[in-house]
Order: C-alpha cells, then structure tokens, then sequence
C-alpha cells in the first residue's frame, strides 16, 4: 500500500494512468529523503496521510468511493492538519518539489501525465536523444 494511488484502494475512484505516476512519486520522494512518504498500516490509516497531504476530497471525487464505510471516514477527516508537501519531503532540489507537488492530486484529472513528468524542468539536466541513455545519481540539497 505505500506506493498505491488513491483510486487502486478497494472500491475508490476510477483507474488512470495516474494511478503510475502517483506510485512512482512515491517511489523518487523515498528515494530522496530515504523513507517513505506514506506510513501506512491499514486501509483507513493509507485514506489519512493522502488527506494530510492532499486535503479533503471535492465531493465529486468522493463520490467515486463506493464503500460506505470507506467514505464515512473520508468525511470524518474533514477537520485533518494538512501537512504540506515540503515538510514531507524536505531537503531535497526545488524543483523535485515542484514535480512532486504535480504528482499527488486526489482527482486524477489534475496529476501531471507521464509525458509531463518527464518533460518537467526537474530532469533537464539528464534529457538525452533518442539514440543515448543517461544515468544520473539522485541530487541531494543539504
């Protein structure tokens, strides 16, 4: 569960291909600050740290939840601390942040494509050609 999106929980939302790019956020954010950016044990405890993170659900995206249960407590979090993205992932390049912040979106409708991720500004340093391959350590800001 610590790289699911939202939508791939039992009974939440529609899949996209957003559904890949939030797990890959995930995945850069560990990468970057070596843990992860969710702790997760449970279901319900998965649903509280996207809202911290996110926010409320709008009600059209709530109503994707089909599970009683499930959107019950999504309500009951209305009144959640956020915690904002760059307290999550700290000490990392502004512009991972950047990319980061077009990544987690509760409506898959605003996460940033595939294609725009990999055009983000935060990879024009390793942007290659068709015909090259380019490896690139993590950049890390102290």
């Amino acid at each position: 569960m610590l790289y699911q999106a939202p939508e791939l929980s039992p009974r939440c939302g529609r899949l996209s291909g957003a559904a890949n790019v939030w797990s890959v956020g995930c995945i850069i954010a560990e990468l970057a600050t070596g843990r992860p950016i969710f702790s997760v044990t449970t279901l319900q405890n998965h649903v509280c740290g996207i809202i911290e993170l996110t926010g409320l659900p709008s009600q059209p995206t709530l109503s994707t939840i089909s599970d009683a249960e499930l959107h019950n407590h999504a309500l009951s979090l209305e009144s959640v601390a956020r915690i904002p993205l760059a307290e999550r992932v700290r000490n990392v390049d502004h512009r991972l942040l950047d990319l980061l912040s077009e990544v987690f979106f509760l409506d898959v409708d605003s996460t940033i494509t595939c294609k725009g991720a990999l055009s983000h500004k935060y990879l024009d340093d390793v942007r290659c050609d068709a015909d090259g391959f380019v490896c690139f350590p993590m950049r890390f800001v102290e």
